[in-house]
């Protein structure tokens, strides 16, 4: 199944359409039915969307999940991961490394989306702007030479504070995905198997491109169980 949460229609309805989609999400769940979960929204939600599902669902149980970029973006990126695990998973033959590299992807998709996006990023961008005189778009790029070695300085600050601000957002997300149970095989007119999440470790929160659009991070993923 194939849930996408597009942009509201009706401002003052934002809450019955996400409300909406839940329940659909979980009715699938209790059928066994895989899915795959797009977020389409493109911030319009806020972290309402968000917050919801850490409550209502299982997090560690979809297919693939992508809300990150443009809605053009996020389609081909959920299709193409849920296509690729969906044929990985009629292959019947799986390993822990292939469950544990899965994991990573998807925890990456999720912690990237709901914790960093909507939440830590807006603290980001103004500390960068109003506390160090920065751009967000370009840590390497003030207008004076003296500003550049300021920015240098300071770039272990931007790293301390986007560290402890999704160490707070990362917690009940973490939480939720270490509570989830992972589908592991699936083949035509034999039973499913699943397993339980290892526990999960995030280090080295880091800017690749020197900027605050986006950020990436060490994962790490305790070895699935039974």
């Amino acid at each position: 199944q194939v849930l996408e949460l597009t942009q509201p229609a009706d401002e003052g309805k934002k809450q019955t359409y996400y409300d909406e989609l839940i329940r659909t999400l979980n009715a699938c769940e209790k059928k066994g039915q895989l899915v795959i979960l797009i977020d389409a929204g493109n911030g319009r939600y806020g972290t309402a969307f968000h917050d919801a599902l850490v409550k209502k669902a299982a997090l560690g149980g979809f297919l693939s999940y992508a809300g990150f970029l443009d809605m053009a973006i996020v389609t081909g990126t959920a299709l193409s991961h849920g296509v690729a695990r969906y044929a990985h998973l009629i292959q019947g033959r799986t390993s822990q490394a292939e469950e544990v590299a899965f994991c990573k992807t998807l925890a990456d998709s999720i912690l990237k989306d709901f914790c960093y996006k909507n939440v830590v990023r807006e603290d980001i961008l103004s500390y960068v702007r109003n506390e160090l005189g920065g751009d967000p778009n370009n840590f390497c790029n003030p207008e004076l030479d003296r500003s550049a070695i300021t920015a240098r300085l300071e770039r272990p600050a931007i790293v301390a504070r986007l560290t402890a601000g999704m160490d707070k957002a990362t917690a009940p997300v973490l939480k939720n995905l270490e509570r989830s149970s992972l589908l592991i095989g699936l083949k035509p007119h034999v039973d499913t198997v699943t397993a339980h999440w290892g526990k999960i470790g995030l280090s080295n929160y880091h800017f690749p491109w020197n900027r605050a659009f986006e950020i990436d991070m060490d994962i790490s993923v305790d070895p699935l169980t039974r």
